[in-house]
C-alpha cells in the first residue's frame, strides 16, 4: 500500500473515532434529553471512553506518519530561506 492510501485510510479511521467520541460525548452531556439506540448512559460511556483512546491511538499514529512532513514545516518556519516540504 502506498503513503497516499495509508494516509487516507488513517483519517477515514481518526475521522469514524471522532464522529463516535463526539455523538456519545454530546449524548452524556445532555444525559437522559436524547435517546441513542435505547442504550442506557453506562453503555454510552464506555463507547464513548473506547472511542476516545482508539481516537488517541489513531492521531499518533497520524503524527507519526507526517513526523518528517512537521519537522521540515517547523524548520520552514524558523529559516530565512524558503524551503518546499512535501508529504
Amino acid at each position: 500500500m502506498n503513503k497516499a492510501k495509508l494516509n487516507y485510510f488513517v483519517d477515514l479511521i481518526m475521522a469514524v473515532f471522532f464522529i463516535i467520541s463526539a455523538i456519545t460525548g454530546i449524548r452524556l452531556y445532555f444525559g437522559s434529553q436524547l435517546v441513542l439506540l435505547g442504550s442506557n448512559k453506562h453503555a454510552i460511556a464506555s463507547v464513548h471512553t473506547y472511542a476516545s483512546f482508539a481516537l488517541v491511538a489513531i492521531v499518533a499514529i497520524h503524527l507519526i506518519l507526517h513526523w518528517k512532513w512537521m519537522v521540515c514545516m517547523t524548520k520552514s518556519f524558523f529559516k530565512k530561506k524558503e524551503k518546499t516540504c512535501e508529504k
